[in-house]
């Protein structure tokens, strides 16, 4: 008897060893770590520059822009990006108006991450203006 608890107990153990690492993403879903990293620190920074908050606010991000420029220059030339400014943090945004559109379908993988800016406004109904920043990177 002793023997069938412990061959049951040892069934069991690998059943739930199975199912455990099966739920597990595989490495190719996840992430590279150099792209989270980049995005990671281009957010960062523009979260906390005035300049950059201003432009995101005011949709004035394209080319040529203070912020397009900034990360235009700290990217790698193995990478590639498309910035997007939404008006509504619930609507939907399309860049299919941006020139990069063609080389963003191309890519093979895009990697998106998103901070929301917010500032204070002088309507008393609507005391804060927020606005959605997605940033897209792929690989050339």
């Amino acid at each position: 008897m002793k023997t069938l608890e412990a061959l049951l107990a040892i069934v069991i153990f690998l059943v739930a060893l199975f199912a455990i690492l099966s739920v597990q993403p595989s490495k190719e879903d996840l992430k590279p770590q150099d792209i989270e990293l980049m995005q990671d620190t281009i957010l960062n920074q523009i979260q906390h520059n005035e300049v950059y908050r201003t432009e995101i606010q005011n949709d004035n991000i394209g080319i040529g822009s203070d912020i397009y420029t900034f990360i235009n220059d700290r990217l790698p030339f193995t990478l590639d990006f498309i910035i997007k400014s939404c008006d509504d943090v619930n609507t939907n945004c399309n860049i299919d108006t941006d020139p990069k559109y063609i080389d963003f379908q191309a890519a093979d993988k895009v990697y998106a991450d998103s901070i929301i800016i917010s500032e204070e406004t002088e309507n008393p109904e609507n005391s804060y203006q927020s606005r959605l920043f997605i940033l897209y990177l792929w690989r050339k």
